[in-house]
């Protein structure tokens, strides 16, 4: 029984080993793709036999077609890098607006403070120049009183002219006709005269 036992053990040691060695080789193993031997234009009917040549050409397709899309690879992502830093630099270049905008906005609104300050104080002026004035005026009453009595003036006679007889009571003697400047004569309506 025990010579069972002993037997029984190696071979599960035996195994095990076997299956890391598998392991191993499987994780070695590459997947390769299959060549291109057949190019295009060509079919044959029957079976074909692949000369060295035809596998040398197939190997060089297969390495251009890799080379090509590993230079795709490239150029995408030197294009995404690109739309990254485009991106960015719009960013940078909208946030700086938007600074310059604010600072124009502050600069705006201190100027306009400025010149509400400005007219408060003429403002302010004027009204202390109109009550200095007028206090003037309370203080010195008599002396204006006093200006407009010595100063009377006679009442203004009006003129009366006298009219020279004639029906239609309007003067003989009429001022000339006006002229205009391309030589017409004006006549005013006998109701403005």
């Amino acid at each position: 029984m025990g010579l069972a036992h002993h037997k029984n053990s190696l071979l599960e040691q035996e195994n095990q080993g076997l299956r890391e060695s598998l392991g191993i080789k499987k994780k070695r193993q590459k997947h390769g793709r299959t060549m291109d031997l057949v190019q295009e234009g060509e079919h044959n009917g029957g079976a074909v036999l692949w000369s060295p040549r035809k596998f040398r050409e197939a190997g060089e397709r297969q390495l251009q077609r890799e080379q090509a899309e590993e230079q795709e690879k490239l150029h995408k992502a030197d294009m995404k890098k690109l739309k990254a830093n485009n991106a960015l630099y719009k960013k940078k270049i909208a946030e700086e607006k938007r600074v310059a905008k604010e600072m124009a906005k502050e600069e705006r609104e201190k100027e306009k403070e400025k010149r509400a300050q400005e007219q408060a104080q003429k403002k302010q002026q004027k009204e202390e120049e109109k009550q200095a004035a007028e206090a003037r005026e309370i203080t010195q009453p008599s002396q204006i009183t006093q200006a407009t009595t010595s100063k009377k003036q006679a009442p203004k006679r009006k003129r009366v002219e006298r009219c020279t007889g004639g029906a239609s009571g309007v003067n003989s003697e009429e001022a000339p006709p006006k002229v205009t400047r391309t030589g017409r004569n004006i006549t005013i309506p006998k109701k403005f005269r």
